[in-house]
């Protein structure tokens, strides 16, 4: 066995193939791609979007397959992306993304306070449903996916989102929608208690992207609801994070 200290992005790379990679801290991106061997299997706890998911990745040609999505929580190192935070009425409103442009919070305060549009989708889920796939589904389609929540001590009327914490939104600088659900109604067959999935937009862009956030929530109900979470993306490089390594016998 060898031990080797550096970055972790970069102090294995003469020393690959590897059978196994394990990262373990809260990473944004796979920079280990390349030192994967054939057959081999690499964790990695990525956040995107709020959002922090382990995958398991095997190889597909020139892409990783990402296996078994399960929801984690990582320490971040040095190589964390700077996330734009929005909080809004008092602090009792807080949007969230992951990439650029930053967000506009006077901007988003003022569409806040505007008229609201909002459309249903049909769509309907059961009680303590888990949205896990709902969440990478949007994350995966859309640019602008963030997430929207209200304090948790003082809450607010403000909004209603489908989810106290980590309600998946479409967020640009002066603009959202979020997911909520309407008032709770029983099964005609089961008797389950069952709530419609609905969006409310807010800002001069709102009306879009609440059509285009219920838009996904009726694709992913259709087509990928009751799919394993699969998801394909190319190794790219990234800034440092931690990782272990199993060298490859091969």
């Amino acid at each position: 066995m060898k031990v080797v200290l550096g970055d972790a992005e970069h102090v294995a790379d003469e020393l690959g193939p590897f059978d196994v990679i394990l990262v373990t801290i809260g990473a944004w991106d796979c920079p280990w791609g390349h030192l994967l061997a054939p057959g081999g299997r690499m964790i990695v706890p990525l956040r995107f979007g709020g959002l922090t998911r382990s995958f398991t990745f095997v190889r597909d040609g020139d892409r990783f397959a990402g296996l078994n999505p399960t929801v984690c929580g990582f320490i971040q190192g040095a190589g964390a992306h700077q996330e734009h935070l929005a909080a809004l009425a008092d602090r009792t409103v807080n949007l969230l993304v992951d990439a650029d442009p930053a967000l506009d919070a006077a901007a988003l305060g003022r569409a806040l306070d505007g008229d609201r549009t909002g459309c249903w989708t049909g769509v309907t889920v059961g009680y303590d449903y888990p949205f896990d796939t709902l969440h990478l589904w949007i994350a995966a389609q859309t640019e602008t996916f963030g997430v929207i929540r209200a304090d948790p001590d003082r809450g607010s009327d403000r909004i209603e989102p489908a989810m106290r914490w980590f309600t998946p939104a479409l967020i640009t600088p002066d603009s959202f929608a979020y997911l909520t659900m309407g008032p709770e109604h029983k099964d005609s067959t089961s008797g389950e208690r069952r709530y419609e999935l609905g969006v409310y937009g807010h800002g001069r862009h709102g009306d879009n992207l609440a059509r285009q956030l219920a838009a996904e929530v009726e694709t992913w109900d259709r087509e990928w609801r009751t799919l394993p979470c699969t998801r394909s993306r190319r190794p790219r490089r990234s800034a440092g994070s931690s990782a272990s390594t199993t060298r490859s016998s091969s």
